[in-house]
């Protein structure tokens, strides 16, 4: 069985020539880059009357202007006669942004979203050997739009889910995820929908806002846990006041009673309510290990907290 990435491989096979062997690696990038300026000149054409026409002599003096020669290598560095077998390197020029900007796009063309629009780059075609399996593009569905992204391991086999959760917040009024449409309830919880902190990660950023979306929809309502009295909740909240963690408020959720503490240095922090009420010293060194583990220094550190994790912070 050949590898499916054989091809690809650099060492020449028996009979065949380095240039032969360089031209067939250089073959898709080759052939993405044509498809690409096809694509370009198609939607030029059809924004500007005449374009296409041979016989324009403006539009065709500024094309030429627009389009430097294409490079060739000296003759003398490649075998006379593998000069017809190795293609001509491809630049890919676009025209020059005035004439871009001063032209309307033209109707009913589809136009490629470049990596400088947020995310990887993803195209509205792409030719056969760059789509997977045989290249590194694959289709999104439908529903998010049918357009080719580029997938490795660093955006994952469906980056258009990324993109969709990462970009821009919700804030439209008729959304259900804007501020004013969350129960007032589940904001002095949960807060709103997260937006991304100072040197995250679009993964981290997606996770979190995926975590939010799941405590929205099995949220029930916050107050006193059931079996508890609010004695013994006002007792628990003055404990954790005292240590720096704000007052807790305790929601019902996907898995029962829970309290967490939106004041604090850890918003999402979260302890079961019954540990939150009956331990609540326990939930206290829980809450600062985890600040230990993120660099945090304890002005206070709490007898539970295990010594050596306060060691390795001095």
């Amino acid at each position: 069985m050949i590898h499916p990435f054989a091809r690809f491989s650099a060492v020449p096979t028996a009979g065949e020539t380095l240039w032969q062997r360089a031209a067939l690696i250089e073959r898709p990038a080759v052939e993405f880059a044509a498809f690409l300026k096809a694509r370009q000149g198609a939607t030029l054409s059809g924004a500007i009357p005449g374009a296409a026409d041979p016989d324009s002599t403006p539009q065709r003096a500024a094309s030429s202007i627009a389009e430097p020669p294409i490079p060739t290598s000296p003759p003398r560095l490649r075998p006379p006669h593998q000069t017809a077998a190795m293609p001509p390197p491809l630049t890919l020029v676009s025209p020059p942004h005035s004439a871009v900007e001063a032209l309307p796009p033209a109707e009913g063309a589809e136009t490629a979203s470049p990596a400088g629009s947020g995310g990887p780059p993803h195209f509205p075609d792409v030719p056969d050997s760059a789509r997977y399996p045989a290249g590194p593009y694959r289709q999104a569905p439908p529903e998010y739009g049918a357009e080719w992204w580029l997938v490795n391991p660093f955006t994952g086999d469906a980056p258009w889910l990324h993109q969709d959760l990462a970009g821009s917040p919700v804030t439209s009024p008729a959304s259900k995820y804007a501020a004013e449409n969350l129960p007032q309830d589940f904001r002095q919880a949960f807060g709103e929908m997260p937006v991304r902190r100072t040197g995250e990660s679009g993964a981290g950023l997606v996770a979190r806002i995926s975590r939010w979306k799941q405590d929205l929809e099995f949220f029930q309502r916050t107050g006193i846990p059931e079996g508890f009295e609010e004695s013994q909740v006002e007792l628990a909240s003055a404990v954790y006041e005292q240590w720096g963690m704000g007052q807790p408020v305790f929601y019902e959720g996907r898995y029962g009673w829970f309290a967490r503490f939106p004041d604090s240095a850890l918003p999402d922090f979260e302890m079961d309510a019954a540990s939150a009420v009956q331990a609540s010293h326990l939930a206290i060194a829980r809450f600062q290990v985890r600040l230990l583990r993120e660099g945090v220094e304890l002005p206070a550190p709490h007898p539970f907290v295990p010594p050596h994790l306060l060691s390795r912070n001095t």
